[in-house]
């Protein structure tokens, strides 16, 4: 039950973080021209961050 709740967090605040990393405008930050580092940084830093949020809400609801 705690992986299927898991999972569908870590979806969410995937779409979330997308949301949010795309109003960032985080491709200021590199060279023009280097689209795949971008991407990758994109993917990088959505993972991490909804990962850490997800583990967060998890441990928060076992916690209580």
């Amino acid at each position: 039950m705690e992986n299927i709740l898991y999972l569908v967090l870590l979806l969410f605040f995937c779409y979330l973080n997308y949301r949010i990393m795309r109003a960032l405008n985080i491709e200021s930050y590199f060279k023009k021209g280097r689209i795949l580092e971008i991407r990758l940084a994109y993917i990088f830093i959505i993972l991490i961050l909804s990962d850490l949020l997800a583990s967060l809400v998890i441990k928060l609801m076992t916690l209580f």
